[in-house]
């Protein structure tokens, strides 16, 4: 099995559905995140969102959020780094 077959595997295993997420960081200095289960935590310094399973941390300055529905979130500002836990 080549390095394609074994990811593909492992991402269309049928527990993955439970866990899709998605964190699309733009040049512009925004970033949507869908699959978000809520708010951790929000400073302009950083910004942790729950996921289903784990969580994904937004760094930087100047960071807002400028859109929120139940399953998506944009944020802007200065982003520095995408920490997930």
């Amino acid at each position: 099995m080549n390095f394609i077959e074994e990811m593909y595997e492992k991402i269309h295993k049928p527990d993955a559905e439970n866990y899709k997420f998605s964190v699309l960081v733009f040049e512009n200095g925004a970033a949507l995140i869908e699959g978000h289960k809520g708010l951790i935590s929000l400073s302009q310094e950083e910004i942790k969102v729950k996921l289903i399973k784990g969580s994904v941390t937004l760094l930087g300055s100047e960071l807002s959020i400028c859109y929120i529905s139940k399953t998506e979130l944009c944020i802007a500002g200065k982003i520095s780094g995408v920490l997930y836990s």
